[in-house]
């Protein structure tokens, strides 16, 4: 199944499964022993054009970015549209995850005061705009999608190359496409290069008729902030500061997800 996945966006890069033995010599990818696991064998990529590298590097063009836009756009597009549950709202699965990342990063932290902003944002916006999730979902806008677009699983040759699809279950890429992506905004953001994910999605935007600026994307952003802060205080040792900065991130995107209303009045 991971490398089923993988090809989608890995393509060629990704060759086979290979079973991995164990014997009183050690570890051998030769039939020696007991088989203990089984890993993909993979091309190596070119360091040097890992997003990460690329972007630290100054060496990423807006044709390369345009690319990558493509690419995701016409992955979204031939995604497989995933059929809405009978059971439950839509929007039951976010709601447990985001009190799920409160719960762990909770323990940890020392933010409360970005959590005690986060939660009750994601959690408004759910429950106000429970029919805008629910018509998406009936639209086919949750698909099989990657699971996991950071930085790092990215390499930006030509055409790029996307890495490490989530495949330990099916529901953490059975997702709404804006989210998916949105996990590629914020990564950016943490890396201090925010314009270079913006520039992909507004290239995806245009491709798959999503409005750039819709408040969605600041739920989704502030939502997959959440969940990276989570990622990180389930870590055995926890690092705080990239901690607090997800959830400063989280909390940004938290304060522009309800539209300020001004009320004028005379008399």
């Amino acid at each position: 199944r991971e490398l089923r996945l993988n090809r989608r966006l890995g393509g060629d890069i990704y060759l086979d499964v290979v079973p991995v033995y164990q014997s009183d010599e050690g570890w051998s990818f030769e039939e020696r022993g007991s088989l203990v696991d089984h890993l993909l064998c993979m091309k190596r990529l070119p360091a040097d054009r890992m997003m990460r590298s690329a972007m630290n590097e100054g060496s990423l063009g807006e044709e390369d970015l345009d690319s990558l836009g493509d690419l995701l756009a016409e992955f979204y597009s031939s995604a497989k549209p995933v059929a809405r549950s009978s059971k439950g709202k839509s929007t039951d699965g976010l709601q447990g995850a985001i009190h799920q990342a409160v719960a762990a990063v909770a323990e940890v932290s020392a933010s409360k005061d970005e959590l005690a902003l986060v939660e009750p944002a994601l959690l408004i916006y759910l429950a106000r705009h429970q029919e805008v999730f629910e018509k998406r979902a009936t639209q086919g806008k949750t698909r099989e999608c990657h699971g996991d677009l950071r930085v790092d699983h990215l390499c930006m040759v030509r055409p790029p190359i996307v890495i490490g699809s989530v495949d330990s279950k099916d529901r953490p890429r059975q997702i709404d496409v804006l989210s998916d992506l949105s996990v590629l905004l914020v990564d950016t953001e943490f890396a201090g290069h925010g314009d270079v994910g913006w520039r992909v999605w507004e290239r995806l935007a245009g491709r798959l008729h999503e409005p750039v600026d819709q408040p969605r994307m600041f739920f989704y952003r502030a939502y997959r902030a959440l969940l990276m802060a989570r990622r990180e205080a389930m870590r055995p040792q926890p690092n705080l500061a990239s901690m607090a900065r997800w959830l400063e991130i989280a909390g940004h995107h938290s304060r522009t997800i309800h539209q300020p209303r001004l009320f004028v009045t005379v008399g």
